[in-house]
């Protein structure tokens, strides 16, 4: 039992920054997507997507809209992002290890990063003076890609916000 009386879940402890805490993280039950070779490069650069043909394969079950590791054809982690199997867009990347560094399974969760990176966004365009009294109320609060939230766009337009998604 964990300290806020939960139950513990051991794959919550696998720390994911090398080959072999990839397989650990298999071990847990964290389904993988493995990338064709060659086609790592693109995540290392910080591309969002991760579409079918650079897939080649998935080990364990990665059902729709669930959390997925993604490691290079070589089982290097590449990041986690969620999992698409009727999609073009594979995986909709959330975590970069090149940009955001080693991740846990604990990580993988999909409300705590829209959240930060929403609040991101929001404190963006705050500093950017959006919006304006006396100069807008009209504004994109979320940009898709451009906020690291891939197929998300949120506008706000006198207070209302109006959310967009070709994610599902």
């Amino acid at each position: 039992v964990d300290r806020a009386g939960g139950v513990s879940r051991e794959r919550e402890l696998v720390d994911v920054t090398s080959r072999d805490d990839v397989a650990a993280l298999v071990g847990a039950g964290v389904p993988v997507v493995v990338l064709q070779a060659g086609k790592s490069r693109l995540f290392y650069e910080g591309n969002p997507v991760v579409f079918g043909g650079a897939v080649r394969e998935v080990v364990g079950e990665a059902g729709d809209a669930q959390p997925v590791a993604v490691v290079d054809h070589a089982g290097n982690p590449v990041g986690w992002g969620t999992y698409n199997e009727a999609s073009m867009y594979r995986v909709r990347m959330l975590w970069l290890c090149s940009i955001d560094g080693g991740f846990s399974a604990g990580d993988m969760d999909v409300g705590a990063v829209l959240a930060r990176r929403v609040g991101a966004a929001a404190a963006v365009r705050a500093a950017l003076g959006l919006p304006g009294e006396g100069v807008t109320d009209a504004y994109r609060l979320v940009n898709g890609e451009g906020d690291r939230l891939s197929g998300l766009v949120v506008d706000v337009y006198a207070g209302n916000f109006v959310v967009g998604s070709s994610a599902r």
